[in-house]
């Protein structure tokens, strides 16, 4: 795994924690984490997890 990748999945899983928590939207969550916005990080998530970041905010 290259150093992008290992930090790449060390955001995601961040985010996914703050997400299923359900205190962070998507945007916030992608702000703890260093992403540049909730599009980047959506991507990314639905990529890796195979469903969109919204399916585990509770936070509109």
């Amino acid at each position: 795994m290259t150093v992008f990748g290992y930090l790449r999945e060390q955001r995601l899983q961040r985010a996914r924690g703050l997400l299923e928590q359900g205190h962070h939207s998507v945007e916030t969550a992608a702000a703890a984490v260093d992403c540049y916005d909730g599009r980047d990080l959506a991507r990314a998530f639905k990529q890796r997890f195979g469903v969109g970041p919204g399916a585990l905010s509770k936070v509109a």
